[in-house]
C-alpha cells in the first residue's frame, strides 16, 4: 500500500481523482515556487535605497550633481540606489561606474588618486562617473573652444580670445583638471546634462 494514496482495493474512479489532485498540487506548488524566484529577482536592487550617511565622503558632490540634474532638465531622483565607495582601482584609472544585474549601480573610486586630487578635481571625477552610470553618457574625447569664463583682463595673450581649446565634456576620458573646470563649471555642468548650450 502506497503511503497518502487510495488502496489497492479502491475503485478506478477513486484512483484517477487521486492520480489528477496530486498532478494539480505539483503544478500549483511549481508555479507557487516560480512566481517567489519572479519577485525576488524583481526586487533585487529595489528598496535599498542608502541614506546619505551611506555615501561617506562622496554624498556632498551626489546631492550636488542630483540639485545640477534637476535644474537642468535630467530628472536622476529616483536612482538614488548607486553606490558610491572607495577601491583600489589599477593604473592611472581614479573612478570607475559599474553595472551589476542583481547588486545594481556602482561607482568606485581609488581612495589613493581621490587623495591627491583637490576639490574641483574631485567634484569633476565624481560628476564624470555618475554621468555614465546615472546619465548613461559615453566617452567623449573631442578637444573644442570653450567660453573660459576669466575676465576680459586675462585674455589669453595667444590670441586675445576668453576662449580656450580643451576638453568639450566632462566626458572626457582623462580628467579635465580642476582649475579648468572650476573657471567653466557653468558649461561643463549644462554640457554633461545634454542642455543646448
Amino acid at each position: 500500500m502506497r503511503l497518502g494514496g487510495p488502496s489497492s482495493g479502491a475503485t478506478p474512479l477513486a484512483q484517477i481523482l487521486y492520480s489528477g489532485l496530486a498532478g494539480d498540487v505539483s503544478v500549483i506548488l511549481r508555479g507557487l515556487f516560480s512566481i517567489l524566484v519572479l519577485l525576488v529577482l524583481m526586487s533585487c536592487g529595489r528598496g535599498v535605497t542608502p541614506s546619505p550617511g551611506d555615501r561617506g565622503p562622496f554624498d556632498s558632490y551626489f546631492q550636488q550633481f542630483e540639485s545640477f540634474s534637476v535644474q537642468n532638465g535630467r530628472d536622476t531622483f529616483g536612482d538614488d540606489a548607486i553606490t558610491i565607495a572607495f577601491a583600489k582601482l589599477n593604473g592611472t584609472e581614479a573612478g570607475r561606474c559599474e553595472w551589476h544585474f542583481i547588486k545594481g549601480r556602482k561607482v568606485l573610486i581609488d581612495p589613493d588618486k581621490w587623495e591627491g586630487l583637490d576639490e574641483p578635481s574631485r567634484e569633476a571625477l565624481l560628476f564624470h562617473e555618475l554621468g555614465h552610470c546615472l546619465l548613461h553618457r559615453e566617452h567623449d574625447s573631442k578637444e573644442a573652444r570653450i567660453p573660459d569664463l576669466r575676465s576680459a583682463a586675462e585674455k589669453d595673450p595667444r590670441d586675445g580670445t576668453t576662449e580656450f581649446t580643451g576638453p568639450k565634456s566632462l566626458m572626457n576620458p582623462t580628467s579635465v583638471a580642476g582649475s579648468v573646470y572650476l573657471r567653466n563649471k557653468g558649461y561643463y555642468v549644462k554640457e554633461l546634462f545634454g542642455k543646448p548650450l
